[in-house]
């Protein structure tokens, strides 16, 4: 185990563990969570006073989600569901009860890049004083060891994040084997869902269409999504991780029924194709289009036995190289930073800074700042991408490095002039601030409050911050009221 970080076990008899993990959606405000509601359920559960009954879930009451909206890209809006606080609980216990049964149920899968493959056992926690000492430039935090609780009810396979599948070994293998790429997803997977589908993906649709059982796993299951969604069989709720458990269990069927298929129309998985499938994107790979079209056919046919179909307008197809816009706009944009960071900053391999400052000159900030701004926008427009697609990627990116100068400070001794810090944090921060306001978005929030944290950091040299302060002040309030007014009465008050 790496020396920076501390391996932490989790009880795995806490049978309300769910709820910091599985049953809120990942998009929420920044101090919104369940941890005051778990830790009281854990302490105390028979003395909480509760606007509801806690037994009423054994009368199969429904509830009626907290629904919101979060902004998807430049032109629409996702729905994401609070799932309501006694139905959370049920998730949790359902969990418990069951837990072994759904990691029976996504072990044998076919195509899967994500999917719960063990119950989780521990999480890592950073050693703070050395958690940088690794930082390679151009990095992306991964979220791997990276969290003070852990991250999900299950651990996963093979990947949390569908880029992280574009810059595998497995993508790169498969692209020399295979001179075509059909990528597909699935149109309003989750709205289109239909509860009952969990018991045709289990027992088999005729089956279960005579034996309806809400005592069996695919029974409860199915209850359970219909209950917390206003009693609803057709869709389930977009945010909580559950979610897309339940989702998982369904597609590893269809992809069993799309394998049996092309067996018996004589293709052979790993000669003639290859399919993997993240979450509801489907990635085709053969060396031949018909191919292709032929596996196409079988899987929207498939699809369509559980009231699921194919997004046609997002279909695409390409030959090798699979390079994508914005595959080459993200590494262009690496390069980029790295380019101006060589300009402010004499990192050392050896982290020897006897001799020579930390930090370059920065004479003109704001032309810097704006020559960088200008790089990156002709990057985006000259690769035809939207700015959504490289917003977190590049917020990451100065993240790092703007940490590995603090460590550099912190326990290298570098020397450094104040000023010139100042000039690199607010550099930082104006070009950061940039990249998030041309499409803000959840996810892409929590790095500006990393960063902003960061940014508050200084040296304990007695050194003045208020610079620093008023920069942060203006960057938010100029966000705040830019974002009010392009979406006056879209903001939700909870």
């Amino acid at each position: 185990m790496s020396r920076k970080s501390k391996k932490q076990f989790i009880n795995k008899n806490d049978a309300y563990r769910a709820l910091l993990t599985d049953t809120l959606p990942y998009e929420v405000p920044f101090k919104f969570s369940n941890s005051g509601f778990y830790k009281a359920l854990r302490d105390n559960d028979d003395k909480l006073n509760f606007p509801f009954p806690l037994n009423s879930v054994k009368k199969k009451v429904y509830s009626i989600p907290y629904n919101y909206k979060i902004k998807k890209d430049e032109n629409s809006y996702r729905t994401l569901s609070v799932i309501h606080p006694l139905h959370q609980i049920e998730c949790s216990k359902f969990y418990s009860n069951f837990e072994q049964v759904i990691l029976n149920l996504t072990a044998n899968n076919k195509y899967s890049l994500r999917y719960p493959s063990d119950i989780g056992s521990y999480y890592y926690e950073k050693n703070k004083k050395t958690e940088d000492k690794d930082v390679e430039w151009g990095a992306v935090d991964n979220n791997s060891e990276s969290k003070l609780t852990s991250s999900s009810y299950f651990s996963y396979e093979k990947y949390n994040f569908m880029y992280k599948f574009y810059e595998s070994y497995e993508f790169h293998r498969l692209e020399r084997k295979f001179q075509n790429l059909l990528r597909m997803d699935i149109s309003k997977c989750f709205h289109h869902i239909y509860t009952h589908s969990m018991s045709w993906a289990v027992k088999g649709k005729n089956f279960s269409k005579n034996y309806v059982n809400a005592d069996t796993f695919d029974g409860g299951f199915d209850k359970l999504m219909q209950l917390m969604n206003y009693n609803e069989t057709n869709g389930i709720l977009i945010g909580p991780e559950i979610s897309r458990v339940f989702s998982e269990i369904i597609l590893q069927s269809i992809d069993t029924k799309v394998d049996n298929a092309l067996s018996s129309n004589e293709l052979t998985r790993g000669v003639d194709y290859e399919i993997r499938r993240y979450i509801d994107d489907y990635f085709i790979f053969s060396n031949n289009k018909s191919v292709s079209e032929t596996i196409a056919q079988i899987l929207e046919k498939n699809l369509s036995e559980f009231k699921l179909y194919i997004n046609e307008s997002k279909t695409i197809s390409v030959n090798r190289p699979f390079m994508t816009g914005e595959t080459i706009a993200k590494i262009e944009i690496g390069k980029t930073i790295d380019h101006y960071f060589s300009q402010l900053v004499n990192f050392k391999q050896d982290n020897d800074y006897s001799e020579e400052e930390l930090l370059k000159k920065i004479w003109n900030k704001s032309s810097l700042s704006n020559s960088f701004i200008r790089d990156v926008k002709a990057i985006v427009k000259k690769n035809e991408i939207s700015f959504d697609a490289v917003i977190s990627f590049s917020i990451s990116i100065l993240i790092k490095l703007l940490k590995k100068v603090l460590n550099a400070i912190k326990n290298h001794k570098a020397a450094v002039d104040i000023k010139d810090l100042e000039k690199l944090k607010i550099f930082v921060l104006e070009t950061t601030f940039f990249i998030f306001a041309m499409s803000p978005k959840s996810r892409s929030s929590y790095l500006i409050c990393r960063l902003i944290n960061l940014l508050k950091e200084e040296p304990k040299d007695g050194s003045d911050d208020s610079n620093i302060n008023k920069a942060i002040f203006d960057e938010i309030t100029s966000l705040i009221q830019s974002s009010s007014h392009q979406n006056q009465g879209k903001i939700t008050n909870i």
